[in-house]
């Protein structure tokens, strides 16, 4: 589908979400929600958006109870990139998360954390929320093999994406994703998820939410 014939709609939904999370709105039980946010911008992201690479991308959520997230991203040039929680990543909020409302990646020494959205990337990102009132064993394995975030690298504190330990990530680049929730996930028409996130399909306790993005940079 051609983008540009979505912007209108998704254009809606994003202001839509953005009031839905300024207005303090109360969620039904058990369900898990997001949006996707770029540098300090209160507006949500919209579906497709051209991102400023490097800029800080970040995840706004809300759940009643504690939950387990996880966030990762995939494109055909770079591959798979888990993006929280990793070993790496230094951060104020671990997994289960509880409290209302809270934004992912949380803080190191009291600094805002971001992802950096991939410069030099021509095509399509597509990053991928999960939530899970349980934990996911499956994932927490998945995301030790891919490259993956950390913040230990550079002296400043800056969001990065490194090897794995054993320096051979699973789903590198150009290589397609291969893990079964992620993959189910991934293949959803679900797009531009702000607000209340999905069920995943056949998996009746776990919800999430999808954003494409493409780096204003790119190649």
């Amino acid at each position: 589908m051609n983008p540009r014939l979505l912007t209108l709609p998704l254009f809606a939904l994003a202001i839509g979400a953005a009031l839905w999370w300024q207005q303090d709105q109360t969620l039904p039980a058990g369900v898990p929600a997001c949006t996707w946010r770029i540098g300090d911008r209160a507006t949500a992201a919209e579906a497709f958006e051209k991102v400023t690479a490097d800029a800080p991308i970040r995840l706004a959520i809300a759940g009643d109870g504690s939950w387990h997230w996880y966030v990762v991203s995939w494109s055909q040039e770079d591959g798979a990139i888990a993006w929280f929680p990793t070993p790496g990543l230094r951060s104020s909020l671990q997994n289960p998360i509880g409290g209302t409302r809270t934004l992912l990646p949380g803080q190191h020494h009291e600094r805002q954390l971001g992802w950096p959205m991939r410069s030099g990337n021509a095509g399509v990102t597509t990053w991928l929320a999960i939530a899970s009132q349980r934990p996911l064993p499956e994932l927490v394995s998945y995301f030790a093999g891919v490259r993956q975030a950390s913040n230990t690298v550079f002296g400043d504190g800056s969001v990065t994406v490194v090897m794995p330990p054993d320096g051979k990530p699973l789903d590198g680049p150009r290589q397609p994703l291969t893990q079964a929730l992620l993959q189910t996930a991934i293949a959803s028409p679900t797009e531009a998820t702000n607000g209340p996130m999905t069920l995943l399909p056949g998996r009746g306790d776990i919800w999430f939410a999808k954003w494409s993005a493409l780096c204003a940079n790119g190649r």
